[in-house]
């Protein structure tokens, strides 16, 4: 009896949201916040679906969740998947540091 060989799905991620990265030297797993980031804040639509199927629905939630800071862009987008609001988003309930200005 054969047994059946395991598929390793790695996705396929486009140049738009990894202009300035090479592919190439990403570990899946140790960059999974940078990419699922970048993926939100500058990928397409197929780099959005690759990306939830590689790490699944929760771990991008919760990348995304508790993240510092996110472009307005990438909010809304998983807004949109995922069904979330503004208040679920750690960038929009964190008080932001005060600027300090020096006077000269």
């Amino acid at each position: 009896m054969l047994k059946a060989a395991t598929i390793l799905y790695i996705p396929s991620l486009s140049k738009r949201a990894f202009w300035d990265t090479d592919l190439n030297t990403l570990d899946l797993d140790r960059h999974s916040r940078f990419i699922i980031i970048r993926v939100f804040e500058r990928g397409n639509a197929k780099d959005k679906e690759a990306i939830t199927q590689y790490y699944g629905e929760g771990k991008i939630v919760a990348t995304l969740l508790e993240a510092d800071s996110l472009l307005p862009v990438a909010i809304e987008s998983a807004k949109k998947m995922f069904h979330l609001s503004d208040k679920d988003f750690a960038c929009y309930t964190k008080k932001p540091l005060p600027l300090s200005y020096s006077k000269y």
